[in-house]
C-alpha cells in the first residue's frame, strides 16, 4: 500500500541523506557528473536545504508500507504544480506508485491548480517519456540539461480519466 507523507521540514537533517541515496542510485548510473559522491550532495543539500526555507516549497515521502520508496519535491505557484524533482527507487519503479501519487495529489491540489510543470534531465530517456506519456509538453531547456515540461491539468485528466476518476485524500502528517 502506497502512502504519501510530508516531510517535518525541521527534520530535514534526518531525511535528505535518505532522498540524496535514491537520487543519487538512479542518477549516477543515468547521468554521472563525474564529482564524487560528497561532492554531489554538498551541492544538492544547500540548494534543497535553501528552497525548504520557502515555505510553499513541500517534499512528499512516497511509501510502500513501512519503506520509503521515493520522494517528490513541489511547490504550488499561483496556479500551477511545479514538480521540481520525483525520484523512486529501482525497485519501485515501473509499479502503480506514479498512479497512486497522480491519484494523491490531484484528490489535494486537483481544483485548485491550472497547470502542471515539471523537468528532466536531457539523457534520462525515461523520465522524458513518462512526462510525455501523461500528457505534458516540452515547451523549453535550461542550459540543454534541463527539459521544462508543461500541461493544463485538464487535458492531463481528459487523457487518464481512469487514473483521476478514482482520486482520493489520504495525508499522513
Amino acid at each position: 500500500m502506497w502512502t504519501f507523507v510530508y516531510m517535518d521540514k525541521s527534520k530535514k537533517d534526518k531525511y535528505l541523506p535518505r532522498l540524496y541515496d535514491i537520487l543519487y542510485n538512479n542518477m549516477s548510473v543515468i547521468v554521472p557528473t563525474g564529482n564524487t559522491k560528497k561532492e554531489d550532495y554538498a551541492v544538492w543539500h544547500n540548494a534543497v536545504s535553501e528552497g525548504l526555507e520557502k515555505p510553499p516549497r513541500q517534499i512528499l515521502l512516497i511509501k510502500y508500507g513501512k519503506r520509503l520508496a521515493g520522494y517528490m519535491q513541489y511547490y504550488i505557484n499561483n496556479s500551477t504544480l511545479v514538480i521540481e524533482e520525483l525520484e523512486l527507487k529501482p525497485e519501485y519503479q515501473r509499479t502503480s506508485a506514479i498512479i497512486d501519487l497522480c491519484r494523491f495529489m490531484f484528490a489535494l491540489v486537483g481544483g485548485d491548480v491550472e497547470y502542471i510543470e515539471s523537468y528532466a534531465n536531457a539523457e534520462n530517456d525515461r523520465s522524458i517519456a513518462l512526462q510525455l506519456h501523461f500528457g505534458l509538453e516540452l515547451v523549453g531547456s535550461i542550459n540543454g540539461r534541463m527539459l521544462h515540461f508543461k500541461a493544463k491539468t485538464s487535458d492531463i485528466v481528459k487523457k487518464h480519466p481512469y487514473i483521476f476518476s478514482n482520486s482520493k485524500k489520504e495525508v499522513v502528517t
